[in-house]
């Protein structure tokens, strides 16, 4: 034989002997299969194999120096490589600044707003801003996991690659970026309702109270948790197809293979989506209110306090879209079956771009 089709057969192992006797095998298709583990010298003696198709992320890393053809080809223009889960020098050093900063600053936010300021009479903002350090909290806790284990497989990641993606820290890592990303969303836009009933209304009575405030975002913690816990809890143990994750290095969300994890990450992508899409829609009114009010105070220009009230919402509006839309992109890429034509510098901009917000946060919501 010199071809052997083994395509969507469900075969989610190869054994150090399963080619045994089948030396001048030259072309073996695999692809839709699971392929969970992948013994060493699993392609041993045969020397005359020349192409290979696969899904399996990584499996190129392992077959014989004779293959000359094989897919999902692994080469330097991915963030993730047959040597390193982070395969340039840039993302590995950006991972641990990105990650350094949000924490930072997330713990500088936190400490102020506990310890230095429970007399102040805005409760309800410190309480939105409170959390929404702690969700971006949880997105630089996610960036330093995957920082530590980049470290540890340094050189070796193929090789290791499952171990990995079916470990404890791989499994935290997913549910601490999708619930830092989901409870940050929904963070600001409670922030932006609040401040588009103080500002679009200054003379009503109705404002959101400390009490209301605590339950809704108790409410929005416990059901995202819940959310995010629910596949995630599927997740453990499970193989590469019937997990969150699926074979990203980087543990984010991206199983379009399963149904239920596809269903889950469309309404996760969807809610998300909605959520920065009203919020953005408060905040542009609330601009058009503030520039309104100014030109009724002064016919031509308005205070310095209206200005820096405008230009911080823009540059709020302006760093969500910057941080949102990699993410959204990826996604129409993953779902379109483009993953393969991802520029390399998208690809950076799709895992940093997240924890990027988390880290500037902290500023904009309190400068």
């Amino acid at each position: 034989y010199h071809a052997r089709n083994m395509a969507v057969n469900n075969v989610r192992k190869i054994d150090s002997d399963t080619f045994y006797g089948l030396e001048n095998l030259k072309y073996i298709k695999m692809a839709n299969n699971g392929l969970t583990v992948i013994q060493s010298g699993a392609f041993q003696n045969l020397s005359n194999l020349q192409k290979i198709y696969s899904t399996r992320q990584h499996l190129c890393c392992l077959v014989p120096a004779t293959v000359v053809f094989c897919t999902p080809f692994v080469g330097r223009d991915r963030f993730t490589t047959c040597a390193d889960l982070l395969g340039h020098t840039v993302l590995q050093i950006l991972v641990w600044v990105i990650g350094g900063l949000a924490l930072v600053g997330n713990s500088i936010v936190l400490f102020i707003y506990i310890f230095k300021i429970k007399k102040r009479n805005e409760p309800v903002p410190i309480l939105l801003i409170t959390n929404l350090a702690v969700s971006d909290l949880l997105m630089a806790s996610y960036t330093l996991i995957i920082g530590s284990a980049d470290l540890r497989y340094r050189g070796s990641y193929a090789k290791n690659a499952e171990n990995w993606l079916q470990s404890s820290p791989c499994l935290i890592a997913t549910f601490l970026c999708c619930i830092s990303s989901l409870m940050s969303v929904l963070m600001m836009l409670m922030i932006s309702i609040d401040r588009y009933i103080y500002i679009a209304f200054p003379y009503s009575t109705k404002r959101i109270s400390e009490d209301s405030a605590k339950f809704i975002i108790g409410i929005l913690w416990l059901c995202s948790i819940a959310f995010i816990g629910l596949p995630v809890a599927f997740s453990i143990n499970a193989e590469g197809d019937r997990r969150l994750h699926a074979y990203t290095s980087i543990c984010m969300a991206s199983n379009r293979t399963n149904k239920f994890f596809y269903g889950w990450l469309l309404a996760y992508t969807s809610l998300t989506l909605i959520c920065w899409l009203i919020t953005c829609t408060l905040y542009g009114h609330m601009l058009i209110v503030i520039r309104r009010t100014s030109t009724d105070a002064n016919n031509n220009s308005s205070s310095d306090a209206d200005k820096r009230i405008a230009l911080r919402l823009f540059a709020i509006v302006l760093t969500d879209f910057i941080s949102w839309c990699p993410y959204y992109i990826y996604i129409i890429f993953m779902i379109s079956d483009a993953n393969a034509y991802m520029p390399v510098t998208f690809q950076f901009a799709v895992i940093l771009a997240l924890p990027i917000n988390s880290a500037i946060n902290p500023f904009l919501y309190t400068l």
